[in-house]
């Protein structure tokens, strides 16, 4: 808990007994990520209690379905975890990726502990005592973890399930379970009331379905999140994910709006125009806790390659597109809540040129822009795992140049183009290129993400 910095909601006063708060899930309205606490919560939040007071905001909440079967220690990194040193002492500049590695035993931990585990946040403190409203996309993120581990069940409108004849047969609901076949146990699926209001927080009579077992709720202090990477989903670019000429736009108003928390391996819904485009979040910075706030805070978006099932066919479609998308400017590394990292209106893009390519001259690499100096920040990534990074000034760097860059710091003597993800485009190195800046290939100050392709 102190390294993973979690408190569980349990007043410093219980008995040993008791070391987490369970509550038994209901559905409610909501399209995020925040759920309902009874009072008795936001009075232990507000006590004064040490054990459970936290100066962050908002407050954060691990929520998890317990393994029933767990003890302490269980996984194998855990059981072979030794002491630090005793000269070693908690340095707050210690290298992120360092931290990352000291907390991957009691991550992997987790693993066992919990069946099914996200984050989220609070709507309001107006559930019934011993219950936890839970909105549908935090519902299905605890359901699809734990798979087949945990049963499902809709809530029961009391109402709705008092108006039985004496023999228990339901006189105005139709009774049936998740997968729509009947049910002699009251699950209420259809309760229309055109009076009732959806209001976040409220409760959804068996709308959908929530976890049959008690969930943990345990108050977690999580950093507030710098950069993401999102992957659409294969029904996502059958919807035509790729198409969407302002991606800015579609996650600011889906996402910023219903979501505080990311956590690693989510799936977001995301909206434009009466369809919906899911995108699943494969990485997340900072990395050591898995999870991170998105309130306040300026988050830096990239796309990887879809699943390899549905990638091939995208690219084909987009090769075609690429050529009539030319005029738009270069769109990589959104950033939600504050702006983009990429000025929207730019120099218009080169036209598109045939995958073929000069062998990649050898030069000395263009130095870094000072870091008072407006630059773009390179990110190049290999079809083969390697990644590089590198500032380059726009004004001066040439596209034989950036090439240069990819060769000598991806180590490679082979032939490639890089390309774009949003939208696809296809830089490759010929006459009419090589001696071109990066401004008057299209590209501004900020960042972008090129994936280095070989030929």
């Amino acid at each position: 808990h102190r390294h993973l910095h979690v408190k569980p909601l349990v007043p410093s006063s219980s008995s040993a007994s008791t070391t987490s708060l369970l509550l038994q899930p209901t559905s409610i309205h909501g399209e995020g990520d925040k759920i309902a606490l009874p009072p008795s919560v936001l009075e232990l939040l507000t006590s004064g209690d040490e054990s459970v007071s936290s100066s962050s905001s908002p407050w954060t909440f691990r929520i998890g379905v317990l393994n029933p079967n767990y003890s302490f220690p269980q996984s194998k990194a855990m059981q072979d975890l030794q002491p630090p040193p005793e000269e070693d002492s908690d340095d707050d500049d210690d290298d992120e990726q360092d931290l990352v590695q000291q907390l991957a035993p009691y991550r992997e931990e987790l693993s066992h502990q919990y069946l099914a585990m996200t984050h989220g946040t609070v709507v309001e403190f107006t559930q019934d005592e011993g219950h936890v409203g839970l909105p549908a996309t935090i519902a299905q993120a605890l359901i699809s973890q734990a798979g087949d581990a945990i049963a499902v069940t809709r809530t029961v409108d009391p109402a709705a399930k008092a108006a039985t004849d004496p023999e228990g047969n339901d006189m105005d609901v139709e009774e049936e379970t998740h997968n729509g076949d009947t049910n002699t146990d009251p699950m209420i699926t259809n309760h229309d009331d055109d009076d009732d209001e959806k209001t976040p927080g409220h409760l959804a009579w068996g709308d959908f379905d929530v976890p049959d077992a008690l969930v943990e709720i345990s108050l977690v202090q999580l950093p507030k999140g710098r950069a993401c990477t999102l992957i659409p989903t294969a029904e996502a670019l059958e919807r035509g994910f790729y198409q969407l000429k302002d991606i800015k736009l579609v996650l600011e108003q889906s996402l910023v709006r219903t979501r505080a928390v990311l956590s690693l391996h989510d799936t977001l819904h995301t909206w434009h125009r009466g369809v919906q485009y899911n995108v699943t979040v494969s990485h997340l910075e900072p990395a050591e806790y898995q999870a991170v706030v998105c309130i306040n805070t300026d988050i830096t978006v990239d796309f990887a390659a879809p699943p390899e099932s549905s990638q091939e066919s995208s690219l084909e479609t987009n090769d075609t597109a690429t050529t009539e998308s030319t005029a738009a400017p270069s769109s990589g590394g959104y950033t939600l809540g504050g702006g983009r990292t990429l000025t929207d209106n730019g120099p218009p893009a080169p036209a598109a040129t045939p995958p073929t390519q000069a062998a990649t001259p050898a030069m000395d690499l263009p130095p870094e822009p000072e870091a008072s100096q407006p630059a773009l920040l390179v990110q190049i990534r290999a079809t083969t795992g390697g990644t590089a990074k590198r500032r380059l000034d726009v004004t001066t760097t040439t596209v034989s140049q950036l090439f240069a860059v990819a060769a000598r710091l991806l180590d490679t003597t082979q032939s490639f183009r890089l390309v774009t993800r949003f939208p696809r485009r296809v830089l490759t190195l010929d006459d009419t290129t090589q001696s071109q800046t990066l401004q008057q290939a299209g590209f501004a100050a900020g960042q972008e993400l090129f994936m280095m392709e070989y030929l």
